[in-house]
């Protein structure tokens, strides 16, 4: 328990306040919301971006530094993203930003 106090008080010194220019929401960013089509299976997910410690794929958060969440950062709604993942190559399309 005292390790895991010890490692929370080292994020809580470190953290910073981002101001984060998303294009007044029409660009993928830190802390929005993103659908994504998969070009191929025309599967839909929704995603959360966030930070590398707040991630949690169960509840649709991934990180900024996964490969979905470095391909889509900077993306507009229609864009076609390309991911190169361990499993192979992920072809996408941002359907909505929020």
């Amino acid at each position: 328990m005292e390790g895991r106090i010890i490692t929370l008080e080292k994020l809580l010194r470190r953290a910073r306040l981002l101001e984060i220019d998303n294009n007044n929401g029409h660009l993928v960013a830190l802390g929005t919301t993103v659908k994504l089509r998969s070009l191929g299976i025309s599967e839909i997910g929704v995603y959360t971006i966030v930070s590398t410690a707040e991630s949690d794929p169960f509840e649709n958060k991934i990180s900024d530094e996964s490969p979905v969440g470095k391909a889509v950062l900077g993306s507009a709604v229609g864009d076609h993203v390309k991911v190169n993942a361990p499993a192979g190559t992920l072809y996408y399309k941002i359907e909505d930003i929020q």
